[in-house]
């Protein structure tokens, strides 16, 4: 029997192309909970601190004077987290392309940073992988006077409630992000303690997670981010296909009411 398919090619229409309103490090090289934004563990009293510089070869379109309204991390796991937890995270642009082959004392260097969030993951996650926005509360003008060209993030994470285990982000290396090229563009130390946290993160890598960097300069832009269908039907089958397509927002102002087109062919 001579099986015949139907394939279809997709061509979505949109209003406004986007173009420099987001910078994206990564697609999701692997998967991985020990290298950030935060580690979780099945002890109580757990906590992660994660130290990143991204260096300026890895910002594409983030150039001076742009203005940061969020941030947002990967979640690859299909766990919740569970109990009174917190995550703080703190934002900067720097001068340097990483930390240097000695210990950074993650207090002293937060001191000098922007505080970006302050609240329980839980309230950020769901039990499915999920881009994990931070929101500003206020814009970060990103500002390379004096060189400070390379962005520097800090994310603390402390636990009180034991986790079901290890969950995992999207993370990148040397391979997937090419920008990566120093053992010591990131720091880090995790651990149970329940008399206080460790500042000295010991530990170096050249591991990032996924980052996306959200700098919105047009006010209406919407962006065709996934486009879900079988992409092959047999037509013997007689059945109607789905095709289910995901429009983000990444302009500036609230959209609503605003034409999307699909064309199948």
């Amino acid at each position: 029997m001579i099986s015949r398919y139907l394939n279809l090619t997709f061509l979505i229409f949109l209003s406004v192309l986007a173009f420099g309103q987001y910078t994206k490090i990564g697609n999701g090289g692997f998967a991985s909970g020990n290298f950030g934004p935060l580690r979780t563990d099945t002890s109580s009293s757990y906590f992660s601190r994660f130290a990143f510089i991204y260096p300026s070869s890895t910002l594409n379109n983030l150039k001076h004077g742009d203005s940061i309204s969020a941030l947002s991390f990967f979640y690859e796991s299909f766990d919740s987290i569970r109990g009174n937890n917190n995550m703080k995270v703190y934002l900067n642009s720097i001068n340097k392309a990483d930390f240097g082959t000695t210990a950074l004392n993650w207090s002293a260097e937060s001191r000098t940073m922007v505080l970006i969030y302050d609240d329980n993951p839980k309230k950020l996650l769901g039990s499915m992988p999920q881009e994990v926005l931070l929101k500003l509360s206020k814009p970060y003008a990103w500002d390379t006077t004096g060189g400070k060209i390379h962005l520097e993030i800090l994310v603390e994470y402390t636990q009180k409630t034991n986790q079901v285990g290890t969950m995992n982000w999207s993370v990148e290396n040397s391979f997937y992000v090419p920008g990566f090229v120093s053992q010591n563009e990131s720091k880090y130390i995790y651990g149970t303690s329940s008399t206080g946290i460790d500042s000295i993160t010991s530990f170096s890598n050249s591991i990032h997670p996924t980052l996306k960097i959200y700098h919105p300069s047009e006010s209406i832009d919407l962006e065709a981010s996934k486009l879900y269908s079988l992409g092959t039907v047999p037509l013997l089958m007689n059945e109607t296909d789905s095709i289910k397509v995901s429009i983000d927002n990444v302009g500036l102002d609230t959209v609503t009411n605003h034409k999307v087109y699909l064309d199948v062919n």
